[in-house]
């Protein structure tokens, strides 16, 4: 052992000895100690063991989304003696995380008191007439969620009350403006409860607008940052959702295919049944088996059918929608003309889709 190995333990031996001499000691006291934390119920351990195995699911899920390798084939679903209820139970509980922000602020509580006269429109910020968003200022969540039929309404935890007040004064008025140029009452608008509405409540950080997700219910998140202008589409979605159609064309197809596929072959194809000018383009962008399947070219379709509906009543909502200029540059939306071509196959569509006769 060499003289540095010697220098290194007996400092070690010195600094041990002075811990002990100068640490606190130990004083015995009457007072109880510390309470054992409460044992796990059953039922939190069941809940905990659901949310691992849907979160699981719900990655695998991401195959079947676009640009997934299995985008636009059947995503796999438990068979029935596989316990079908239970996994429909499973997955209204875990499964979509947090669902309902129904508890309203107290009145005179703590957080009520802390944004008194604080809340202000947002008109600039949301692209909407300030006098058109006062008008839905004042309703609560819950009367949101009565007035247009919603299943529920979430906030993700980084949205303050200004973003919430923000966000759903202009859902509010958007949705509105979709059941009217979709000529249907406004609680009809959430298909009967099946529609749930998000705000900054499920991004991942990225760059998207918004999504829509289409199991266990149906769910639109618009984005904190980049939400405004995308409602439109993803609503789009949500009614090409509600109308169940499959996308492979087949022997037998259903009054809700034929009628979708109206109006999607209007804007793939020409007059001469050949690929439209749009779709020639679509097919050199990356990925662009997601830019021309059947599901996105109904929801922009759509989203540029509302624009053009809003803009002919003379209602500015860039919440809901880009503007038509906007479109036109864009690249990736039909013509003015395609959508006058589409507008009655679009609106009998409408009414498959809500039932009306």
């Amino acid at each position: 052992m060499n003289v540095s190995t010697n220098k290194i333990i007996g400092a070690a031996l010195v600094g041990l000895v002075v811990w002990q001499v100068a640490k606190p000691k130990q004083t015995t006291t009457n007072q109880p100690p510390p309470p054992r934390p409460h044992p796990t119920s059953d039922r939190d351990k069941w809940v905990k063991w659901a949310s691992v195995i849907i979160a699981i699911f719900g990655q695998a899920k991401k195959l079947w989304e676009p640009g997934g390798p299995f985008y636009n084939t059947p995503v796999p679903e438990p068979n029935a003696e596989g316990g079908g209820a239970f996994w429909n139970d499973v997955a209204n509980v875990a499964g979509i995380g947090k669902v309902h922000d129904e508890v309203e602020i107290r009145p005179r509580s703590r957080v009520d008191e802390y944004w008194k006269n604080k809340l202000k429109v947002e008109a600039g910020r949301v692209g909407i007439d300030a006098e058109r968003l006062k008008g839905c200022s004042d309703l609560t969540v819950s009367q949101v969620i009565k007035k247009f039929g919603l299943h529920s309404i979430e906030f993700g935890n980084w949205m303050n009350q200004q973003d919430r007040f923000s966000f759903q004064a202009a859902n509010c008025v958007s949705l509105g403006d979709i059941a009217s140029v979709m000529h249907i009452a406004q609680g009809k608008i959430g298909g009967d409860g099946k529609l749930a509405l998000a705000s900054g409540a499920r991004g991942k950080g990225g760059k998207a607008l918004a999504f829509y997700m289409h199991k266990p219910l149906f769910l639109i998140n618009l984005t904190k940052p980049n939400g405004k202008g995308a409602l439109a589409h993803e609503y789009g979605h949500f009614m090409d959702n509600l109308l169940d159609w499959p996308s492979k064309r087949g022997p037998g197809k259903s009054e809700a295919q034929k009628a979708i596929y109206a109006v999607i072959d209007k804007i793939r194809l020409d007059e001469n049944g050949e690929p439209s000018a749009l779709i020639k383009r679509l097919v050199k962008w990356k990925n662009s088996r997601y830019w021309c399947s059947a599901h996105e070219i109904f929801a922009r379709t759509f989203e540029m059918w509302v624009a053009v509906e809003l803009d002919k009543k003379g209602l500015l909502n860039s919440w809901v929608s880009q503007t038509i200029a906007g479109y036109q540059r864009h690249g990736a939306y039909p013509t003015l003309d395609q959508i006058a071509a589409v507008d009655s196959s679009i609106r009998r569509l409408i009414g498959l889709a809500f039932r009306q006769k």
